[in-house]
């Protein structure tokens, strides 16, 4: 009887906390109301953007489908989030801030975005403690970050505008490679990787295993290692995760890949999980198919570009992420009104009858997603936050295998089971 009571009074002192998430926050400085949304180059919606063949369509108050956000658009996220700071004054940003197109990129422009955006997200959320995780986009050039100590001066700046919600501990590490760990209130500790060194497309990554950046994986494998020592738990924060695109197609160095997975499997009695963004869409990723040790939830993106801007609370405790809301702007709304109102998507308990975000539940989603029809529908559904979007036949085969596997190879042999 005593030793019931003593496991429910230690059931009941596991800590439930919250925290926000927001991803993918591309704005676009050259935005401009009016502009043609589908254009001759990458990024339209600008002043000067000529129009591509006979299409005319413009760029309204909120933004556009075809494009990068105007500034506000992006911060009325931040100030939906001040609007419920009872609830959590903690942000994971999975960054990514600058536009897509290289080509209208220079070195000032990229620095002048940044700054403007850590000054902005600072005015809208007083008080508030933003724990970013560095992005592709981040660089200049775009997805090409080169390792330490060549990319030491975008080290330097990221050092600089953190200062107000890292400890001199955490920009130390920031300022050699871009990482840190930081321990909330409840005790748990976010660790957050530049996982940009990796991108499949940075012309760098191919340098590891035989140059480790700024020394991170060392640091990773030793932090784990004192977290076990104490006792402490850990969520992993990236902007991009290992695994497969939708289209089958690696993210990031394949013996990155690797050694993060050894990582994460020897550790799984210190990792509770591991939130990712960069693709701009619903979805989660793990490993293996069956009976995995390994899963990272991928989050939407702030950008319109392709979807509706979202953002998401996660409620967590000292053993797994615990389920999460989603929130999201409707753009064509927002164009029609000039007023942003953001409103509830869903919630994975209430969706898909969840009991937690751990490694067996969301196996068991995949396992629903495969089988369930139902369940496919409202995962399509959210895939580009309330946008219609349909994958049926071989569509939803490449997708549920790009989620399991690891490796082009798997994902290959998965398609002709």
């Amino acid at each position: 009887m005593k030793i019931f009571v003593f496991i429910f009074i230690v059931q009941c002192l596991s800590i439930e906390d919250y925290i926000w998430v927001i991803s993918d926050t591309h704005f676009d400085s050259k935005f401009a109301e009016g502009g043609y949304a589908h254009c001759k180059s990458i990024d339209c919606c600008h002043e000067d953007s000529v129009p591509k063949g006979n299409n005319f369509e413009t760029a309204q108050f909120c933004g556009h489908h075809s494009c990068h956000a105007p500034l506000e658009t992006i911060m009325s996220g931040m100030d939906f989030i001040k609007s419920h700071e009872n609830i959590s004054k903690n942000v994971i940003w999975l960054m990514d801030v600058i536009p897509s197109d290289m080509f209208q990129m220079t070195k000032k422009r990229n620095l002048n975005d940044l700054e403007m955006f850590h000054n902005e997200l600072k005015r809208r959320l007083p008080g508030f403690t933003v724990l970013p995780s560095i992005g592709n986009h981040d660089y200049f050039e775009t997805s090409f970050w080169a390792f330490p100590p060549k990319s030491q001066w975008m080290l330097n700046n990221m050092s600089l505008w953190w200062k107000d919600w890292l400890s001199p501990e955490e920009i130390a590490t920031t300022k050699k490679g871009g990482y840190y760990i930081h321990q909330l209130p409840s005790g748990i500790n976010i660790i957050s990787l530049q996982t940009a060194y990796f991108d499949i497309m940075n012309s760098h990554s191919g340098e590891y295993p035989k140059t480790d950046p700024g020394e991170m994986m060392m640091w990773f494998n030793a932090t784990l290692k004192v977290l076990r020592e104490k006792g402490q738990k850990a969520i992993i924060i990236s902007h991009e995760s290992i695994g497969l695109k939708i289209t089958g197609m690696m993210d990031v160095n394949p013996y990155f890949t690797r050694d993060f997975l050894e990582l994460y499997k020897e550790y799984s009695d210190v990792i509770i999980g591991h939130l990712a963004g960069h693709n701009h869409i619903e979805g989660y990723r793990l490993y293996p198919g069956e009976d995995p040790f390994y899963s990272v939830i991928i989050n939407p993106a702030m950008t319109p570009k392709g979807s509706n801007p979202s953002l998401r609370l996660y409620k967590f405790n000292d053993k797994h992420i615990i389920d999460y809301t989603t929130y999201y702007l409707d753009l064509d709304q927002c164009n029609a009104e000039h007023k942003y109102t953001w409103v509830k998507s869903y919630n994975t308990q209430e969706e898909y009858g969840l009991v937690n975000l751990g490694n067996s539940e969301i196996g068991r989603l995949h396992y629903m997603l495969k089988n369930d029809n139902v369940a496919w529908s409202k995962f399509m559904k959210h895939f580009s936050t309330e946008l219609p979007n349909s994958c049926e036949g071989n569509c939803r085969k490449q997708r549920l295998c790009s989620m399991e596997n690891m490796r082009e190879s798997g994902y290959a042999e998965c398609i002709k089971k």
